[in-house]
């Protein structure tokens, strides 16, 4: 068995349907969400040969210790649970003592929805600098999710460090590449010429082309926004937010008349900044595995610009490349990141 989308779609029907009690017990998140995940991945959490829970260390009783049997019953990963929307970064620290102390050479934690899997050890690198890889089920895309967990599968774990050096070596490739806006127009030019001409008594001049390309490559890098091309023979191309027009919300009582989609993520990380969360302790502030969402400059994660990046009131950039709906959900991360309730978030 693996995890595909139709088992994460279901996963994630269940966290919504018992959100209330998933958030307030953490038994719940292990019974309902992460048993029925290891036994997808070929962990048997009824078999005491691969799954022991609450195993006794030295730093207490981690949720589960996975156990592989075929190389003489040795530890492999210490998974920590915690209630739905706990955040995670506090607790990092503590699994790494649980796996350095264990000999395990990974550590798993997850509330449910967000997975951070890290490394037990290296010399001379904190916990929180010791992650492998952070999952978010909420924001992150299927194909990435399923990518990511089913590394987990028993029949991988051998092999999980240098699988998921190929998948970032392969991201970092990509990003470059796109990032290269008129290398793939010069590579896409000929080919769409000879195509458009081929059964057709149309000529296209480059600057007919060119917009036209870059359009569509927009399209397809970020779906989440449309573009709108001038009528003239203009290169330069105007991103356009989709959106309803909101005009308050609300983050608890305190409200904020807004008329931009963008409003809503900006308000909410101003609201966080005030409140002194939003700070060097835990910046950059990722959008998903390849997007920061908040960074000290106007940088992404492979050095390119921020996109449509903005500067915050306390010298951060914020990225806000994204359409409403984005927005909404990048704003409520960033509430739950922080120990907030999401739903303090309220739009009118």
């Amino acid at each position: 068995m693996t995890v595909d989308g139709e088992f994460i779609q279901n996963m994630m029907e269940k966290v919504s349907k018992y959100r209330d009690n998933l958030s307030k017990n953490e038994e719940q998140v292990r019974y309902y969400i992460i048993n029925p995940l290891l036994r997808k991945l070929n962990w048997d959490p009824e078999d005491p040969d691969l799954v022991i829970p609450e195993n006794k260390t030295s730093e207490g009783y981690p949720d589960y210790t996975l156990v592989d049997p075929s190389r003489n019953n040795k530890k492999i990963i210490i998974i920590e649970a915690k209630k739905l929307y706990t955040g995670l970064e506090q607790h990092i620290s503590q699994l790494g003592k649980y796996c350095y102390n264990e000999g395990t050479k990974y550590g798993l934690l997850t509330n449910g929805t967000v997975f951070v899997l890290m490394k037990s050890f290296e010399e001379g690198v904190r916990p929180s600098e010791r992650v492998i890889w952070k999952l978010d089920l909420e924001s992150d895309s299927l194909q990435n999710a399923t990518r990511m967990l089913n590394l987990l599968d028993r029949n991988n774990i051998g092999k999980l460090e240098e699988m998921v050096s190929k998948i970032n070596n392969l991201d970092k490739a990509w990003d470059l590449l796109i990032e290269d806006t008129d290398a793939l127009v010069d590579a896409i030019l000929p080919k769409l010429n000879e195509s458009a001409t081929k059964e057709s008594s149309y000529n296209y001049e480059e600057s007919e082309l060119i917009p036209f390309i870059k359009e569509k490559l927009e399209e397809l890098i970020h779906p989440d926004v449309v573009y709108e091309v001038e009528s003239s023979t203009s290169n330069t191309n105007h991103l356009q937010n989709v959106s309803e027009r909101y005009s308050r919300m609300y983050i608890g009582n305190e409200r904020f008349d807004i008329n931009t989609a963008n409003q809503i993520l900006i308000n909410t990380a101003e609201w966080l900044i005030k409140r002194g969360k939003i700070n060097e302790k835990n910046i950059p502030i990722p959008a998903g595995p390849k997007r920061y969402l908040i960074n000290r400059e106007n940088k992404n994660i492979y050095g390119g610009p921020l996109p449509s990046g903005k500067r915050l009131s306390n010298g951060y950039w914020i990225m806000l490349h994204l359409n409403k709906d984005n927005c909404v959900i990048q704003a409520r991360r960033l509430l739950k990141k922080f120990e907030f309730d999401p739903t303090l978030l309220r739009l009118e």
